[in-house]
């Protein structure tokens, strides 16, 4: 099946996307499971709320009211969670407890990780071991959402970086095992720090996304959620995952986002964002409201583009040629040591869009 998938490979592109091929069979096998009455999944992300002040109010109160209109099945705390003017107990209590008492009375469970700013003056303890962050005392864990369609694997990224990683193999063992391990539909990671980013605060983390990015790619990841920069954005896919920041729950750095980056096909650095994701067994809906409830961003990635190793099953990009080769890029180049990600022209291919020439210069956002 593989040969025949190779040969004339342009053509082979195409029926992918418009009649379907025997080679999607695995993939079609996994949908015959959807019911009519298909379950869905719905989970807030927000990152960096820790700003106790009328921006975090009015995001909370928009993810209370878009909780009305379709209940969420939990909230997901992408690190800075606390205030730090205040002892752990009195800014949980004003800071976390107040905004989001509507979304608490209403039974809906936060899921935390730790933010870099999360470690210390007793805030890591206080988190890890609260009852309402349901980390049950763990700086990394896992949470099955929707009879295993959902699993979302909770990261500290502080670990993650520079000599201190050498102390952490304990985390990446478990990552490995644990994504091995599991059956889900969808494999989502929330981590603080972000590996690929077009901040200007924060850029990409080539340290994190050499240790990190291969265990996501083997073991089929599909979202990598994450903080710390204090804005908005949605990426192209890279090596078939997808990358969005929420970092603006309540802190938010105007005009942080480079302008016109290739990588990014969305961003707001001008209005705080909750990032509301829903997930049936073929596709994830994913929507960026504002303060005011409006939609920022709002995209539906179906199950087929969503995992790429069962892309690579059927096509083995790595071995096309010719005219076919236009659409693949190199999986990842070298410049001073940094990774270049070239994802962009992959996901440009699948939508059957052709590649502005503006993506061939974005190696400049690594140097």
């Amino acid at each position: 099946m593989a040969q025949r998938c190779l040969r004339n490979a342009p053509l082979v592109l195409v029926l992918l996307l418009l009649l379907g091929t025997s080679c999607r069979g695995k993939m079609q096998r996994n949908l015959r499971s959807v019911s009519s009455a298909r379950k869905v999944i719905r989970l807030a992300a927000l990152g960096d709320v820790r700003s106790c002040d009328l921006n975090q109010l009015a995001i909370a109160s928009a993810t209370y009211g878009i909780h009305e209109r379709a209940p969420l099945d939990g909230v997901i705390l992408l690190g800075d969670n606390m205030n730090l003017q205040r002892n752990p107990s009195q800014a949980f209590e004003e800071c976390f407890e107040m905004p989001y008492s509507s979304l608490l009375d209403d039974g809906v469970p936060f899921y935390a990780v730790l933010g870099n700013h999360d470690r210390h003056g007793g805030r890591e303890e206080f988190q890890t071991h609260h009852a309402l962050l349901n980390m049950n005392g763990k700086r990394y864990y896992s949470k099955v959402f929707g009879d295993g369609m959902v699993e979302v694997f909770f990261l500290d990224s502080n670990t993650m970086k520079g000599t201190i990683m050498r102390q952490d193999v304990l985390q990446i063992a478990w990552l490995k095992r644990s994504l091995r391990r599991s059956d889900a539909h969808w494999k989502i990671i929330a981590m603080h720090h972000p590996l690929y980013a077009t901040a200007k605060k924060h850029p990409s983390d080539p340290v994190r996304a050499k240790v990190l990015e291969p265990i996501f790619v083997e073991f089929g990841v599909n979202l990598v959620l994450s903080g710390h920069n204090h804005i908005y954005e949605r990426l192209h896919p890279i090596d078939g995952i997808h990358y969005i920041t929420a970092g603006s729950g309540g802190e938010l750095r105007r005009g942080d986002l480079l302008p016109n980056s290739p990588l990014r096909i969305a961003g707001n650095d001008e209005k705080d964002v909750v990032l509301v994701l829903e997930f049936t067994t073929d596709r994830w809906h994913l929507t960026a409201y504002g303060p005011d409830e409006e939609v920022l961003d709002e995209d539906e990635i179906p199950y087929r583009w969503a995992n790429k190793k069962e892309q690579q099953e059927c096509l083995e990009t790595r071995q096309l040629s010719g005219p076919a080769q236009s659409y693949i890029w190199k999986k990842r180049e070298s410049v001073h040591g940094k990774s270049l990600i070239s994802g962009v022209t992959e996901f440009v291919a699948s939508h059957q869009m052709r590649m502005p020439a503006s993506s061939q210069r974005s190696r400049s956002l690594f140097l």
